[in-house]
């Protein structure tokens, strides 16, 4: 049996297809009587050049160990997928198991992102916030203390209920501006 190091770009339409596609591949090496050392998932990542008018792909890593045949139906399998835009065969002289630099440079890069994010969306803990802070707008009326309605401590819903309410006290219906009650005949 031989070892073969195999990359492979699929379409970005079909990154829902990705675990049918390696289900329907590792059975075809298992069938075979193959083993399959290595599984990367990249992601999806910007190509260097427009393959068929696409600029993205998502990468996979695969290190097998098969025979010739079954590899020779492996890579069939390949040509006629068209979900797999690109791949690139490397036959290795042993298997490879451990993770791969590529893969190392993403999880870096990922908890870079990470703490970034991190230092820019700072959470206060509880013990930081200040209750007594001069600063904070405090000035509500206190919830606890009794309502007095015939003291007129009601308070007005809006700003412009309470400008209405101020000198119109004997003038409940009156909306007009002359005392018409709505009329708009002019004597």
């Amino acid at each position: 049996m031989r070892h073969y190091e195999i990359v492979f770009l699929i379409h970005p339409n079909q990154g829902d297809q990705i675990p049918l596609m390696l289900k329907r591949y590792s059975e075809l090496i298992d069938g075979g009587g193959g083993t399959i050392h290595r599984v990367e998932r990249w992601g999806k990542r910007i190509l260097a050049y427009s393959i068929n008018n696409v600029d993205r792909a998502y990468y996979i890593l695969l290190n097998i160990e098969v025979d010739p045949p079954t590899f020779e139906e492996f890579k069939a399998a390949f040509q006629f997928n068209d979900a797999i835009l690109r791949h690139l065969i490397i036959v290795c002289k042993k298997a490879r198991t451990e993770r791969s630099p590529m893969l190392d440079m993403i999880e870096e890069k990922k908890q870079i992102q990470r703490k970034q994010k991190r230092e820019r969306m700072p959470h206060p803990s509880y013990e930081e916030l200040d209750p007594d802070d001069s600063n904070s707008e405090t000035n509500l009326p206190d919830a606890s203390a009794p309502f007095n309605e015939a003291a007129g401590d009601a308070p007005a819903d809006t700003a412009e209920e309470a400008s209405d309410n101020e000198g119109n006290e004997g003038n409940e219906g009156n909306k007009g501006n002359d005392g018409n009650k709505g009329n708009d005949t002019q004597q």
